[in-house]
């Protein structure tokens, strides 16, 4: 979130409260945006293409064909040590 703010962890922590950031958090659960939402998009236009230009008979391409890092990242991404919510309460918390 802070990326796509154009601001710092620390100045989020100070300027945003926990419960801000949770209501932001559900937000963006509900209509992502970033990187990874963009390249979705190209992804679908991307098998469009393709799909249009493939011979006769030939399996049609999906969108996790042209965004294979995409799909791994789900399979394998670790469990957070701790949700988006309690990190910034705990920069809260350091910050007195």
């Amino acid at each position: 979130m802070a990326r796509a703010l154009g601001r710092t962890l620390e100045e989020l922590a100070t300027s945003m409260s926990a419960q801000e950031y949770g209501l932001w958090w559900t937000q963006y659960g509900m209509e992502p945006w970033g990187e990874d939402r963009m390249d979705v998009g190209f992804g679908v236009v991307a098998s469009t293409l393709a799909n249009v230009n493939r011979k006769a008979g030939s399996p049609p391409f999906e969108v996790s064909d042209f965004t294979p890092y995409l799909n791994r990242a789900e399979k394998a991404a670790p469990e957070p040590e701790a949700s988006p919510l309690q990190f910034i309460q705990g920069l809260e918390q350091k910050r007195g």
